[in-house]
């Protein structure tokens, strides 16, 4: 029996293997985060679940392109780019020196721009993915008007804004949209109306 191995099986091992990378970091901080010491911050505490539940559902949505017939470069440069901009925000949000942080909260606000740019460029991509995929009418308005406006502008407030209430609240905002899009992929798996 022949075992015919296709572009996108060899992307999905790509991707998975940044993803893990990726995770591994983000679950080897995770009794640095979450202990009830002085360095701890709800804050960040909050940016944590959030980035590990967005890069799940990240994983999940970009494994609805296997249902693409003609997986092309462009997809692959869009994929390729999805997952190295999640590792990035892992690595941001994770680092490897965590000995050294002193505070949650002021690693935070170190790195408080650079992981929204991380949101940016997924939302550029998800935006793409939205144009080179061709989609009906109404998946279109819930990509770019349910999905995508809100995700850039709590994007916005993160990265514009460094008082800690506003990111507090733009995080538990980004949470909130990440876990009804959760909802919303569980009820469209369960009703079958994903690919």
């Amino acid at each position: 029996m022949e075992v015919v191995v296709g572009v996108f099986d060899l992307m999905l091992s790509f991707v998975a293997i940044l993803f893990g990378i990726g995770y591994t970091r983000l679950l080897n901080i995770v009794p640095d985060v979450f202990s009830k010491n002085e360095k701890s911050n709800l804050t960040f505490q909050l940016f944590y679940i959030y980035v590990f539940f967005a890069g799940i559902l990240h994983f999940w949505g970009f494994t609805n392109n296997l249902g693409i017939e003609n997986y092309n470069f462009g997809l692959f440069c869009l994929d390729v780019i999805l997952s190295c901009t999640i590792y990035a925000l892992c690595a941001l949000t994770c680092p490897i020196n965590v000995e050294k942080i002193e505070s949650w909260r002021d690693h935070y606000i170190k790195v408080r721009s650079k992981v929204w740019f991380c949101q940016f460029l997924l939302i550029a991509n998800k935006a793409l993915l939205g144009v080179i995929v061709p989609q009906n009418e109404d998946q279109q308005f819930v990509t770019y008007m349910v999905v995508l406006l809100p995700w850039f502008i709590f994007s916005c407030l993160g990265f514009f804004f460094k008082n800690m209430t506003i990111q507090l609240i733009t995080i538990l905002l980004s949470l909130a949209h990440t876990t009804i899009g959760a909802f919303a992929t569980l009820l469209s798996d369960a009703s079958g109306l994903t690919n």
